[in-house]
């Protein structure tokens, strides 16, 4: 059985007819499939059986995309989210720009597929998606999720959330999971699990 990724996407251009088209012809798939699978998404734009199967993967599906398009200023965007088999499967999209609307729309995309410890965030600049970091922990009864723009960030979280621990300013991310576990982890039979992780801005094409 396959892990799944869950991932964002953010489709934007100064192109304002390119994105609008894009948005429509997503979120009329989206409406009116039962599936709404990738590789029928595909076929509706064209693509073969045959393409879209070697483009995508069945089990790789639409799970949201934004009611309306957003126009700031000269540059205007959309949100889509996806559920795919081991990888975030973005560069269908590229293929996709590249094949329909000749390159004239980019995109971002925050991938999370935690059980290969996958954590991609392709916006360096953090203007349409921030997270550099995320901690997600079970702690003494308490579901943790929490994302941080920076390291620093993550240091005062755990500052504040985890006060027994003596940080340093020097602490790496395994020294820091070692330092909580050790002071916060009561037995071994205790529902106990603590994950930093460090989005990389590299997405493996």
């Amino acid at each position: 059985m396959a892990n799944y990724s869950d991932n964002q996407v953010v489709f934007f251009s100064e192109n304002k007819k390119a994105i609008y088209d894009l948005w429509q012809k997503i979120s009329d798939y989206i409406n009116n499939s039962k599936t709404n699978s990738i590789c029928g998404f595909l076929e509706s734009l064209g693509y073969s059986e045959y393409e879209s199967r070697n483009m995508s993967d069945l089990r790789n599906s639409f799970v949201g995309c934004d009611d309306e398009v957003t126009d700031d200023e000269s540059v205007s965007f959309f949100y889509i989210k996806t559920e795919t088999a081991w990888t975030g499967n973005i560069e269908v999209f590229y293929r996709v720009i590249e094949d329909k609307y000749n390159n004239e729309i980019e995109l971002y995309a925050l991938i999370e597929e935690s059980g290969f410890n996958i954590f991609i965030n392709t916006d360096e600049e953090g203007v349409y998606f921030y997270p550099k970091y995320k901690i997600d922990a079970f702690i003494n009864d308490e579901q943790i999720e929490e994302y941080f723009e920076s390291f620093n960030q993550v240091l005062d979280f755990i500052k504040k959330k985890f006060p027994k621990v003596k940080l340093s300013s020097k602490d790496t991310i395994a020294r820091l999971k070692k330092k909580i576990t050790k002071v916060y982890k009561v037995n071994d039979e205790e529902d106990f699990y603590l994950d930093i992780h460090r989005f990389s801005s590299m997405y493996p094409f």
